[in-house]
């Protein structure tokens, strides 16, 4: 009865193999403290060093509404609604969560089922009677059931989950991080709008006083008061200022056409009115922080990763490939 035991045994050892490489930890040689480590402002990290606690999975909420602008929020709203990179981004996520599922349902039995029925007369000649012998018809039903399961030796199957799971987080991990571009893009291209406007609107108000003052200057030089370099000097200013006006209306063409891109509409159909920023917007205060906690909150990071976990595991794959299967399969019908 023991020596029956052995095969189990060592399939159950087998089982608990991987092939699949340790991810390398990168040898970083770091000092204790950095020798510009000045920071007054923080007298309690000073030589100091924070473990690193990765929190690029947090969820960073609705940030744009410290500006406290809701037609910021408008479009924050539409741009996550309507951007096509970031539905295609959504898209993948889907896809890789479906190959997650698929991977993982490897590691149950897989039972099949098969059904048919087909009726038929034999040819006298193929039964060996004589041509013209009536033959009867008969009918066949087939009804049949499967069920099969592979043992996981050398952790083939559990090393593909592995590597479906680091892909699906990794492409989740993109999915935030193009959802952080594209709300930080349209925060940006808003801003840059209304500042536009500012600008253009100051432009503007230069533009006529220059006009009023080669005006003047032309009158005086009707009247004999002044040199005719002075009203060229006075045309070329109204010209200059005039051509800026007229750059920075380009410029911001350009910036309400980025825009309407980001909101998934197109640029002959998308108008952003007029609105100058002023100096009373409010603008929040950002809390002081090591750099390092940016890293821990960069989902690029992440998934960069996470590509690696996915490409050692992925190595086990290939590697089982090479011995031999077990499987376990049985057959009714």
């Amino acid at each position: 009865m023991t020596l029956k035991l052995i095969p189990l045994a060592a399939a159950l050892m087998l089982a608990g193999c991987s092939l699949a490489p340790t991810v390398p930890t990168p040898d970083v040689r770091v000092t204790p403290a950095f020798k510009e480590n000045q920071m007054p402002d923080l007298p309690g990290i000073q030589g100091t060093w924070k473990p690193a606690v990765p929190s690029d999975a947090v969820a960073r909420g609705a940030w744009w509404t410290a500006f406290g602008d809701t037609r910021l929020d408008e479009l924050e709203s539409r741009a996550a609604e309507a951007n096509p990179t970031l539905a295609s981004a959504l898209a993948r996520v889907k896809a890789a969560r479906s190959a997650l599922r698929g991977a993982q349902a490897d590691r149950m039995p897989q039972v099949s089922a098969s059904a048919g029925a087909s009726r038929a007369r034999q040819s006298p000649a193929e039964a060996g009677f004589a041509d013209g012998t009536p033959m009867p018809t008969g009918n066949l039903a087939r009804v049949g059931l499967g069920a099969s399961y592979e043992l996981d030796l050398f952790r083939r199957v559990g090393n593909t989950v592995t590597a479906a799971r680091a892909d699906a987080e990794r492409v989740e991990a993109d999915y935030r991080s193009v959802l952080l571009a594209l709300q930080s893009d349209v925060a940006q291209t808003y801003f840059a709008i209304r500042t536009a406007d500012a600008e253009i609107a100051q432009l503007d108000a230069t533009v006529k006083l220059r006009d009023e003052n080669a005006r003047l200057i032309d009158k005086r030089f009707q009247a004999g008061d002044v040199a005719e370099i002075d009203v060229a000097r006075s045309r070329t200013e109204l010209a200059t200022v005039q051509a800026e006006a007229a750059a920075l209306r380009g410029q911001r063409a350009q910036l309400e056409h980025a825009l309407a891109l980001l909101l998934g509409e197109a640029p002959a159909n998308f108008r952003f009115d007029v609105a100058p920023l002023t100096d009373t917007a409010q603008v929040p205060m950002i809390p002081p922080g090591l750099p390092s906690a940016l890293l821990e909150r960069r989902p690029d990071v992440a998934a960069a990763q996470l590509s690696m976990q996915a490409a050692a595991a992925r190595v086990g794959v290939a590697k089982a490939a090479v011995f031999p299967a077990l499987a376990l399969t049985a057959d009714a019908g």
